[in-house]
């Protein structure tokens, strides 16, 4: 008997090759499974819910994505949110309507100056995980449920 495992599609050509030569060729294909979602993140930091955003950290963790992805994540969501605290509109801001308005209904959540500290912290926390000063998954796990 011979097994042969490809790990990606065939081609057809490839395809063809293979079933001159074999007597039986059979294709399996893995289901489709849902990726991480990491607007499913964002949204959870803008309400401020910090059960949610450590669930999905936890998630993104077991589908391989990284503390310094979930961090650089919410890092463009806390840009966000503070560049459209300082301008008037979406058009000023450069960011379309939906993103604008969404922003914006979320800063009620925050405290003036609070999203710079936040910022802040977060850097932080991703320059002493790469120096070796902390651990960056357990100080990102303490950022978030200290929000």
């Amino acid at each position: 008997n011979n097994f042969i495992l490809i790990e990606g599609p065939l081609l057809a050509a490839q395809k063809k090759k293979i079933e001159a030569h074999a007597g039986r060729v059979e294709e399996h294909t893995l289901p489709k499974t849902e990726k991480f979602n990491a607007f499913a993140l964002t949204d959870a930091f803008c309400e401020r819910d910090k059960k949610k955003m450590w669930l999905l950290i936890r998630e993104g963790e077991s589908e391989g994505v990284t503390s310094e992805q979930s961090i650089g994540l919410l890092l463009w969501q806390i840009k966000i949110l503070r560049l459209v605290e300082k301008t008037k509109s979406a058009e000023e801001s450069g960011q379309k309507p939906f993103v604008y308005t969404k922003a914006k209904r979320a800063l009620g959540n925050f405290k003036k100056g609070e999203l710079e500290t936040l910022s802040r912290d977060l850097l932080k926390i991703y320059h002493d995980g790469h120096l070796g000063k902390q651990d960056i998954g357990f100080a990102l796990e303490r950022w978030v449920l200290k929000l």
